[in-house]
């Protein structure tokens, strides 16, 4: 079993489950009837039948229901008898997982909107709320989603703490006002590279079509049809996009200008719409649109840790949002012995990164621990590229030292010889210790024999 990975980064209780696996046969004969077994939690919960060629690789899937919350340790089983060692691949994840959404309303927005409506439901999110007066900055540390919704001016002081968050990662939604400055929204908008708003079209326009071949609403539908209720915009900013800004348009309007749209900057998405969501503007924020675009923003905004790491490699582990009593350090404990480690711990980003240093030897199920409170789940597996036995050939070898002009190297062909004596030679040379003892000896017995016999 070569590597697992989900086919969306967020998993939860209740929810089905894709997961992915890659089986690789390296050897010379085909496998007709193969089969995988799925295990949670020490119960095996699905099972895949394979067929795979000779020196090939498949993909299988498994589907699966989630059914507990929290931290989930799980594994794939083949059977490959006798060489064994990678005949199990070990992931683990966790299934709470909550993402922190912060709401910036204009002094004329009510904190019971949509977006309050919203993500104060559901307990995927958390929540936060502040008006334009009085902004907490702390908060944009351990947020994921940031949505400014139509803020009268966008100050450089502002700018400058979300360029910050632009930095760790996650996504930024920019909702424009009824009245714009546009002055100092256009230099607020080029900093964050996105495009310039101009003039306010009071054309009555329907969102022509969403953009399909962006992944930004990929699973979400099942399908589209043709005459398909799309939000309707009374009045909405012409966005001005330069040649060299990387905008690409979710939805997109009848006259083919933009409604929606994102470019990437940093380590996050940052979003842009061309008309305030209001009922004046538009119906985008009653309309059926409105939560699958939300939610799929949210989600986007989540990056996909790692589900299980390799044995005594120098793993570095990202611990997301935990920067709070940073003076006591994380453990990495291994949920069977008494396997102990405290590794390296840097704050990079309000993240804190964990070193482990080569420490780890031993593949199974870990966890980052903290005064006894679990932080995060950790799977780790021997290398899969000693199951790998193809070799260069001769000829390839030589190709390759000529190639990289390697001076040093040369080809040890003669198998029937003694090889490790062919090696000593190559790396010390010829030793000729025991002809000069020889040739001294019959030296001095000559000169012995001169001295006696010639007078």
């Amino acid at each position: 079993i070569d590597s697992c990975w989900f086919e969306t980064p967020l998993q939860q209780k209740g929810f089905i489950q894709k997961l992915h696996a890659v089986i690789v046969n390296n050897g010379n004969s085909a496998i007709e009837a193969g089969s995988a077994k799925l295990f949670l939690n020490k119960q095996q919960i699905a099972i895949s039948s394979f067929s795979i060629e000779a020196n090939s690789k498949k993909e299988i899937q498994f589907t699966f229901e989630c059914k507990q919350e929290g931290f989930n340790y799980a594994s794939i089983k083949i059977e490959d008898y006798p060489i064994t060692f990678d005949d199990e691949l070990f992931f683990a994840f966790n299934s709470s997982v909550n993402i922190s959404a912060c709401l910036i309303n204009g002094k004329d927005q009510l904190e019971n909107n949509a977006f309050g409506a919203l993500f104060k439901s559901d307990s995927l999110f958390s929540f936060t709320f502040f008006s334009e007066q009085a902004i907490n900055y702390n908060a944009f540390k351990t947020s994921q989603v940031i949505i400014l919704n139509q803020l009268s001016d966008l100050s450089s002081g502002l700018i400058s703490e979300l360029l910050k968050f632009t930095n760790q990662g996650g996504a930024l939604v920019i909702i424009p006002p009824k009245k714009a400055n546009l002055t100092t929204y256009n230099n607020a908008l080029s900093i964050l590279h996105l495009p310039n708003i101009g003039a306010l079209d009071s054309n009555r326009l329907k969102v022509d079509k969403i953009e399909m071949a962006s992944k930004f609403y990929a699973g979400v539908f099942e399908k589209i049809e043709d005459r398909i209720n799309l939000p309707i915009v009374n009045q909405h900013y012409k966005l001005i996009k330069s040649s060299r800004l990387d905008f690409e348009s979710i939805l997109t309007l009848q006259n083919g200008e933009s409604f929606m749209g994102l470019t990437k900057l940093n380590n996050s998405f940052v979003y842009l719409f061309s008309s305030p969501l209001i009922e004046s503007y538009t119906n985008f924020n009653k309309h059926a649109l409105f939560v699958p675009t939300f939610y799929q923003l949210s989600f986007n905004s989540i990056k996909a840790s790692p589900i299980f790491y390799g044995v005594s490699n120098n793993v570095v582990i990202n611990v997301k949002n935990e920067v709070t009593a940073a003076e006591i350090p994380p453990h990495i404990k291994k949920l069977t012995g008494n396997f102990d480690i405290i590794p390296e711990v840097r704050l990079i980003n309000n993240s804190l990164y964990l070193y482990t240093h080569h420490q780890l030897s031993d593949q199974g199920f870990y966890e980052v621990n903290r005064n006894n409170v679990a932080l995060l789940p950790l799977a780790f597996n021997f290398s899969r590229k000693e199951s790998d036995l193809t070799c260069y050939t001769v000829d390839e070898l030589t190709k390759l030292i000529v190639e990289k002009n390697l001076k040093n190297i040369s080809l040890i062909e003669d198998a029937q010889s003694n090889i490790t004596n062919q090696i000593l030679r190559e790396a010390s040379g010829t030793k000729l210790w025991k002809l000069f003892i020889i040739l001294t000896l019959l030296f001095v017995i000559t000169e012995v024999a001169l001295l006696r016999l010639l007078k």
